[in-house]
Formats: C-alpha cells, sequence, structure tokens
C-alpha cells in the first residue's frame, strides 16, 4: 500500500451488515471521521452543511486540515441518500489489528469520494 492508498481487504459480517475493511493512511482520518451517519440530504436539511454539523458538536473546523476536509466534502457532491457507518475495528485485522471498516453498500461512493480528495483506493484484492 502507497502512503496515499485507501486499500480494501476484507468484507466482514456485523450486527449492522456486511462491512469494507480497509487500509488507509493516517491523515485520511479527518475525512473518514466526519463521513454523514444519516443519508446526506438528511445531515444538510438539520444542519446545512456537514461542516455545521461538526461545529455544532464542538469541532473546531478552522484548522487548515479540516478546512479542506470540509471544502472537499461540499466540492464533491455526495449523493442525497448517502450514509455510512464508519467504525474502528481493533481487532479487524487479526489480535490487535485494528482497521476501519465503512457500510459496503456505501463503498463505492465512498471510494469515488476519496478517489475526489486526492487518495488512491484498491479494493482488488476483494469481491465487493
Amino acid at each position: 500500500m502507497s502512503d496515499n492508498t485507501i486499500e480494501a481487504v476484507d468484507v466482514m459480517g456485523t450486527d449492522f451488515g456486511k462491512k469494507v475493511v480497509f487500509k488507509s493512511p493516517y491523515e485520511s482520518r479527518f475525512y473518514i471521521k466526519h463521513l454523514p451517519w444519516q443519508e446526506y440530504g438528511e445531515e444538510v436539511a438539520e444542519y446545512g452543511s456537514l461542516k455545521e454539523k461538526a461545529e455544532a458538536r464542538g469541532t473546531n473546523t478552522k484548522t487548515s486540515q479540516l478546512m479542506q476536509v470540509f471544502d472537499d466534502y461540499e466540492e464533491f457532491g455526495f449523493s442525497s441518500d448517502f450514509a455510512t457507518h464508519m467504525s474502528w475495528e481493533p481487532d479487524a485485522l487479526g489480535p490487535d489489528t485494528g482497521a476501519w471498516t465503512v457500510d459496503k453498500e456505501a463503498w463505492e461512493e465512498f471510494a469515488e469520494f476519496f478517489e475526489f480528495a486526492g487518495y488512491n483506493v484498491d479494493d482488488s484484492a476483494i469481491d465487493i
């Protein structure tokens, strides 16, 4: 995996449905953390934007990193029904080897967004 690659490595079943397990660069955490949990259209209707949602929850969105994240969210333009439940699974890749997971049905738009934001996305190792 290159330093700028989101790499899907497994699909795991959970109590909440199938999740894609992926490796990601540490810097991508800001993008991952603020993705919409509800449908994007609902979150925009409720908060105005993902940035305003983060601010309502006490996040300082004025850092240069977060300004770029929220600018990319707005510029990309998620579909109104895009939603995903991101989670950190501490043993997803083996004992004490954690990884992020994303809802399998959200993977395609998730991957498109990360490519838009300048990351490489590799899901060739699994069947999605």
